[in-house]
């Protein structure tokens, strides 16, 4: 009976896979010889293109190829060479062998046939696959070589594709040349260093380019004369999605190896020009970087704690290139207004949100007595609403929280979570467990220590009345609330982090929520 096999082709790239190319049809020749010598039934065909030989592995057609192997449906496959399957630069690439092994499966070539089956086809295979990704290796090392001697040289090595934008070369005379293209970009400049524009979606509109594409043109000497090569290809190899390739990440080139060449005696932009726009941009985008970065001076102050006093949605931070800073609420943004209609809430400004915040901490937050007025009123306020709970709702809620303890346990012994963390959640759940325990029993506000909780929280209070520094308010103002509801500029409901209550007391509630005005 005869072996049935998939005959297996395989390109590097899509340009090898073109039809005036002979590497498919020079293969398909190949396999046709492989299964009529060997008396072979070819099942069927599967053509791999811009697929790398070290990626093989990563393919969806040679899982499908491997799993038909694996359970028996092909004895085998036919290929023109062995690299055509893979050629190994790694050591778990010599896995995609293993389903050949473990069927006892054959892979059939032109230069030989590897039958699993037999004791020396191990090392054989191992051999052959080693030697296939040390030649390539060794054609890459050349073929990069060669191109950066050409680099070096003032010519291009790659393809018209990666020419920068206005800038074209001729392969026979080895000249480089500006296009006509180069008229706005030669504009784009102007406008940067006469009129002063610097946003790059005004300078899109005035030279008819992509905003995107400018942030990287504007930056090339090219435009100057000069080619500067200051990156490369480097860093781990990338596969592509389905195994297809993917090109390496660009590094920095050390400074020995920055290639610096005049390729164009006459620039279209002035050198003096081109350093001016470079360090307009370069300060453009320093604000740009420390605006965006929260860098001093624009730190929201209530920034992820704070909320809508209309709508209860959180208040998001928004500063523009002048360092204008604003709290909006998310209801309002655009992509929220068509769904919700918007609120009431204005957009604010920073400061005067942050100095609420501030005058309202110092004023009562930091006052001992203010606060026990402040925690009784919360603890009458919320024990009134409360529902009686049912005996079945307690054990089911307990029953709850000792299963999410003895998780985080299990997380931790799995070294899932740090100490850190398996700390933090056990006492959130710690503070259920009080709250619970509040709820369902008699407690009154007598029966918390109320004084112990007022003074550690004024203690905080006071400590960030004293303090002046934008960044460490920001610690203690995350430290000290959970939540702070804003409402035309004053603070119409908070609430407090519910560590303070698990420190203080062994049973009370953990939603102390005070609802007041500025």
């Amino acid at each position: 009976m005869k072996k049935r096999v998939i005959a297996l082709l395989r390109v590097s790239t899509s340009e090898q896979a073109a039809t005036d190319k002979v590497g498919i049809a020079r293969q398909q020749a190949a396999v046709e010889r492989v299964c009529g010598v060997h008396d072979l039934e070819c099942v069927r065909t599967v053509e791999l293109v811009d697929v790398s030989g070290t990626s093989v592995r990563h393919c969806r057609e040679i899982q499908e190829i491997i799993e038909d192997v694996r359970t028996g449906a092909v004895d085998g496959i036919a290929v023109a060479a062995l690299d055509r399957l893979a050629r190994t630069d790694r050591f778990e690439d010599f896995g995609v062998f293993q389903a050949f092994q473990d069927a006892k499966a054959v892979i059939f070539a032109d230069d030989g046939v590897l039958d699993f089956a037999g004791g020396n086809t191990f090392m054989l295979t191992a051999l052959k696959a080693a030697m296939a990704g040390s030649e390539l290796a060794s054609i890459r090392a050349r073929m990069e070589g060669g191109k950066e001697e050409m680099r070096k040289k003032g010519r291009h090595a790659g393809s018209a594709l990666t020419l920068p934008r206005g800038v074209a070369y001729d392969r026979k005379t080895h000249a480089w040349s500006y296009t006509p293209e180069v008229d706005a970009i030669v504009e784009a400049f102007r406008l940067i260093d006469e009129e002063g524009v610097s946003n790059f979606n005004e300078l899109s509109r005035r030279v008819a380019l992509k905003a995107t594409g400018l942030k990287v043109t504007l930056r090339n000497p090219i435009y100057t004369g000069w080619r500067v090569i200051d990156s490369k290809r480097g860093g781990p190899k990338r596969v592509g999605p389905d195994g297809r390739q993917a090109a390496r990440g660009k590094v920095k080139r050390a400074p020995e190896e920055v290639i610096r060449v005049q390729v164009i005696s006459e620039p279209a932009v002035a050198p003096d020009r081109f350093e001016r726009v470079q360090a307009i941009l370069d300060a453009a985008g320093h604000r740009w970087r420390d605006i965006r970065a929260h860098s001093s001076g624009v730190i929201f102050l209530v920034g992820g704690i704070a909320r809508c006093g209309y709508c209860g949605c959180p208040l998001y931070g928004s500063t523009n290139l002048k360092g204008r800073a604003y709290y909006r609420c998310r209801s309002n943004t655009p992509r929220h207004k068509a769904k919700t209609g918007g609120c009431g809430f204005k957009h604010a400004r920073r400061a005067d949100i942050d100095d609420t915040l501030r005058h309202f901490t110092a004023e009562h937050l930091a006052k001992p007595e203010t606060m026990r007025e402040i925690i009784d009123h919360a603890i009458r306020s919320i024990k009134g609403r409360a529902k009686e709970p049912t005996v079945e709702n307690v054990e089911a809620a307990r029953g709850k929280l000792r299963r999410r303890r003895a998780l985080l346990i299990d997380a931790y012994e799995k070294e899932l979570i740090t100490p850190e963390e398996l700390a933090k959640r056990t006492g959130l759940i710690k503070a259920e467990e009080l709250s619970l325990a509040a709820r369902t029993g008699p407690l009154g506000p007598d029966e918390i220590d109320i004084q112990k909780l007022a003074m550690l929280i004024a203690r905080g209070a006071m400590a960030f009345a004293r303090i002046r520094n934008p960044a460490e308010q920001k610690k203690i103002v995350d430290q000290l609330y959970s939540t702070v509801d804003f409402k035309d500029g004053d603070i119409v409901g908070f609430t407090l982090r519910p560590q303070f209550l698990t420190q203080c007391t062994e049973s009370c509630y953990t939603g102390i929520r005070s609802k007041m005005g500025r």
